[in-house]
């Protein structure tokens, strides 16, 4: 993996970053999961290696739709920790990332796209839709 796919994929984190961050707190905080119970997703939904995971994780989605307004079609969201096994299966070389001991106030985010996989810890913050 290139330096500049890691960088590309960072970027892509950095724009879905606040809504990873919300989905977090959405997780904790109104559905009263354990945040080693659950990771956030973000997943660039053309991305051939996860196109398959985004659909079943949201079935029937009409990606076409997203694309037809040219932007990129992105699933994030919170979903139960045992897809790390998946993970670690198409990705081998993060399985230590996807199961290091979260920091105290930290939930883990998996971002898959731009060619690679990588594991952020990110701290929730409330939605604004919430107030």
């Amino acid at each position: 993996m290139s330096l500049e796919t890691v960088e590309k994929r960072q970027k892509f984190f950095e724009l879905n970053r606040k809504r990873l961050e919300e989905l977090a707190y959405r997780a904790l905080y109104v559905l009263k999961m354990n945040p080693e119970d659950f990771i956030i997703v973000c997943i660039e939904v053309d991305d051939p290696n996860w196109t398959g995971l985004a659909d079943h994780l949201m079935p029937d989605y009409d990606w076409q739709k997203i694309r037809d307004r040219g932007e990129i079609p992105v699933a994030r969201g919170s979903v139960h920790a045992s897809v790390r096994e998946f993970i670690k299966e198409v990705v081998p070389d993060i399985a230590e990332a996807l199961y290091r001991k979260l920091p105290d106030g930290y939930v883990r985010a998996v971002v898959m796209g731009i060619g690679g996989t990588s594991v952020y810890f990110i701290q929730p913050i409330i939605d604004s839709t919430y107030n």
